[in-house]
């Protein structure tokens, strides 16, 4: 995929904000278990599709800054 230099570099931003927040989620998951059994607290769940979400984002932008092919205009 053709793009150009400053963008590639903020592909590569955003792939670094993301991979941050995934690191969070575990220590989110840790405060929602305070709140009691994980099968019914909505906060716990709430925080597994966060992570599926994420997950899915940084594949996906993961693949395409791997095949980024930067251009000079």
């Amino acid at each position: 995929m053709p793009v150009t230099a400053r963008a590639r570099e903020a592909l590569e931003r955003d792939l670094a904000s993301l991979c941050g927040e995934q690191r969070e989620i575990p220590a989110r998951l840790r405060i929602a278990r305070e709140f009691g059994d994980t099968a019914n607290n909505d906060e716990h769940q709430a925080i597994r599709e966060d992570e599926i979400v994420l997950a899915a984002r940084v594949a996906r932008l993961s693949s395409g800054v791997a095949a980024i092919v930067a251009v000079a205009l």
